[in-house]
């Protein structure tokens, strides 16, 4: 029962009420990518833990339950999953963290995902490929805040390559792709847009 056992809910009060559907697929490195479709939804990845403004917020991941993560983003990877079924839930949470519901029913899309064996003889994940990219190169730029609740959240600039978990993994489509993300030198995830929380960071200069 996720109303029973989640935390706090807000009641969204207008006639537009939000919707949420969600598509999964397994990536060839292994875990999942999530894709996120909305309606009458805002994600304010900047508003995130201020107070609440009806109809803007973010996502919080549940797998098997469990809140995960969240994330600012309309895809995700996750790489925390292993063989066999798995819950996948995504939810819409208000600026405050708060849960949305209507009628005291959250709102959420959830689905049970077949994640399929994973080996890894075929590549490594420890070293990059680098490809020649056509055009102008693209342009990037990290602003990180701390977050008012907890950690951080890292906001990131780019112009002349287009973000997507559309082919992730997949033979390069030119002006497309992802980001890595490394702190002191180590990777900590993989983005398909302009920001994300950062649970925790060691003290000192990054």
């Amino acid at each position: 029962d996720h109303d029973a056992t989640h935390g706090d809910v807000v009641e969204f009060e207008g006639n537009d009420v939000p919707t949420i559907d969600i598509e999964v697929v397994a990536d060839s490195a292994g875990g999942v990518n999530i894709a996120v479709r909305t309606t009458n939804y805002t994600i304010a990845p900047r508003s995130a833990s201020t107070e609440h403004a009806e109809g803007e917020g973010h996502f919080h991941l549940y797998i098997d339950g469990e809140k995960v993560l969240r994330f600012y983003n309309e895809w995700i990877y996750f790489a925390g999953v292993t063989e066999g079924d798995v819950e996948i839930m995504v939810e819409l949470s208000a600026n405050d963290h708060r849960a949305y519901a209507r009628d005291g029913d959250r709102l959420y899309a959830m689905t049970t995902f077949s994640v399929p064996d994973h080996t890894h003889d075929a590549h490594s994940h420890d070293e990059p490929i680098e490809v020649e990219f056509a055009g102008p190169v693209p342009t990037l730029s990290v602003e990180v805040l701390p977050d008012l609740k907890s950690g951080y959240n890292a906001f990131i600039k780019v112009d002349g390559i287009v973000l997507s978990g559309d082919h992730a993994s997949q033979e390069p489509v030119d002006g497309e792709g992802h980001l890595n993300i490394y702190v002191n030198g180590q990777k900590i995830g993989r983005l398909y847009g302009g920001a994300t929380h950062i649970g925790a960071l060691p003290e000192g200069d990054l």
